[in-house]
């Protein structure tokens, strides 16, 4: 009876083996609300679930206007090194393909200068995008980042390396940029002033009663 368990234990375990051995590593493009005629940094994440790391990396990043959306909101600059991103930590090298501004597709490259890699975290910044709204109708403009299969853009895809394999993206999420219109003044700030008003009303009438 006890052999049998401790076979049972060890068919688990080989079992389990594969699925322990395989980590997750998700990239998403985060989404960002940006009032219409500005522009703002939003964030690539990337995560890990085993700590793996990236000695270098190949970003294909698509943008609205290459879903069809004309005009579409603009990157106009691409972070991989920057102090807070995955690659800030080592001396980097980075190698531009299409470079910004564009609303449609950004290639770039970076390579840490030692061959070390870059430890990815529970959530790390692999890159950050600038976009600019200057003159894009009010709406909601998707992006992702190009799968690591094939181009669908025509430049090459997203590829991930460590310094001994490649690291395949287990998932890659796309995001929006949601262009909005410029806040109108909360009501509760028009009372505000109506109420200051109305109270120096008061206050001029009483001083000259």
């Amino acid at each position: 009876m006890q052999r049998r368990f401790v076979t049972f234990l060890a068919v688990v375990a080989v079992l389990a083996m594969p699925a322990l051995a395989s980590a997750a590593v998700t990239i998403t493009a985060g989404s960002a609300n940006i009032i219409q005629g500005n522009s703002a940094v939003v964030d690539v994440i990337i995560t890990s679930d085993a700590g793996e790391g990236l000695n270098s990396a190949d970003l294909d990043i698509l943008l609205g206007g290459f879903f069809g959306f004309s005009p579409a909101p603009v990157a106009t600059a691409l972070d991989l090194n920057g102090v807070g991103t995955l690659f800030a930590q080592n001396a980097s090298t980075l190698f531009p393909g299409l470079d910004p501004p564009s609303d449609t597709e950004l290639f770039q490259s970076i390579v840490n200068d030692a061959s070390v890699n870059s430890v990815i975290g529970a959530s790390s910044i692999l890159a950050r995008v600038t976009f600019d709204t200057t003159g894009v109708p009010l709406g909601a403009y998707p992006w992702t980042l190009d799968d690591n299969q094939a181009s669908a853009g025509g430049a090459a895809g997203t590829v991930l390396f460590s310094t001994s394999a490649e690291v395949v993206p287990t998932q890659i999420n796309g995001g929006f940029i949601n262009v909005v219109p410029v806040p109108e003044p909360a009501s509760v700030v028009l009372g505000l002033f109506a109420a200051a008003g109305l109270a120096s009303v008061v206050i001029r009438r009483r001083r000259s009663a």
